[in-house]
């Protein structure tokens, strides 16, 4: 009767070794295997500038930023695909698909930025505060030509 031993072993990090052994001859190749891992762990971060805007007064951008480590850390990297923007509550504020925010009325909202294609979805988002109009007052004296 033949003794089979067959060997699994991780030869680095991303390949398997599998091979068998019969009867304590050599150790005969059945495959090596890729493994696929993640390879960062990939954040983001999401700011707005300015963080407080005017109803009828210029906008905010919203700028989405993906990194190759925790919590928006580490070197900058390209997205996977197209940023997807989102106003948490459209009635205070609007954003398109470029990132640029517009008031709409006095609130707060939040402003979202994610990357759908990238391998865990990664999210980020800033909350805005939007004010009524600046007030405009002049004093002096009018007078008539």
């Amino acid at each position: 009767m033949s003794e089979i031993l067959r060997y699994l072993r991780e030869i680095s990090a991303n390949v398997l070794f599998l091979g068998e052994q019969i009867n304590n001859a050599n150790i005969r190749l059945i495959k090596i295997e890729s493994i696929l891992r993640p390879a960062v762990a990939i954040s983001a971060k999401g700011t707005l500038m300015p963080a407080t805007i005017h109803v009828n007064g210029k906008g905010a951008t919203f700028t989405f930023t993906e990194f190759d480590g925790l919590a928006g850390t580490g070197n900058v990297v390209p997205p996977s695909g197209p940023i997807t923007y989102v106003s948490s509550n459209v009635t205070v504020a609007t954003v398109d698909a470029t990132g640029q925010v517009a008031a709409v009325a006095p609130g707060t909202c939040s402003i979202s930025g994610s990357d759908p294609a990238s391998a865990n979805q990664v999210s980020a988002s800033d909350t805005l505060t939007v004010t009524a109009d600046a007030a405009v007052s002049a004093t002096g004296v009018l007078t008539a030509n």
